[in-house]
């Protein structure tokens, strides 16, 4: 009986876990999906930072890294914020971070759409992270990509907390 009620426990926390990635998968494939970002991809236009990856904006959305590549895997675009303490943007974000995203590049791309909550977490030089990654396309979401984006969030003591509580 006692195993039976530890499973279960686990079971609502894997599940509160998913509805939280989800959210953020949503949040990216809304910025992935806009023309203003399919934009930004090409043009660089510092504008779309500031308007749209504001440390609000960024601490709204519970994201603590955004990263863009173009489609040769180039980056675009790298920043790191702590939404839990609204600490200024780290733009670039630092070497570290963005070579652990490049050495789960595969990971990543591999999870575009969907994928088990587990497979969407990484190790970084940070903490744990977990992310939802989405190609960037025109607004209508059909066209040629030019790109990807990821949103990260770094799962520390207290976003564990904040899952078992919501569980």
């Amino acid at each position: 009986l006692e195993q039976e009620a530890a499973h279960h426990g686990l079971d609502q926390v894997l599940n509160a876990f998913q509805a939280d990635l989800e959210h953020l998968a949503i949040s990216v494939r809304d910025y992935a999906r806009w023309d203003d970002a399919y934009a930004y991809a090409l043009d660089r236009n510092d504008r779309f930072t500031q308007s749209n990856l504001s440390a609000e904006s960024l601490e709204n959305m519970g994201v603590d890294v955004v990263w863009m590549i173009d489609t040769h895997d180039h980056e675009i675009l790298s920043l790191s914020a702590d939404s839990k303490r609204a600490q200024p943007i780290e733009r670039p974000a630092s070497p570290e971070l963005v070579d652990a995203l490049r050495q789960h590049l595969k990971q990543i791309k591999a999870s575009n759409g969907k994928s088990k909550p587990l497979d969407r977490l990484l190790q970084t030089p940070h903490g744990l992270m977990a992310f939802a990654s989405h190609e960037l396309l025109p607004s209508g979401g059909k066209g040629e990509s030019h790109g990807m984006l990821l949103f990260g969030r770094f799962i520390d003591e207290a976003e564990l907390q904040r899952v078992r509580r919501i569980s």
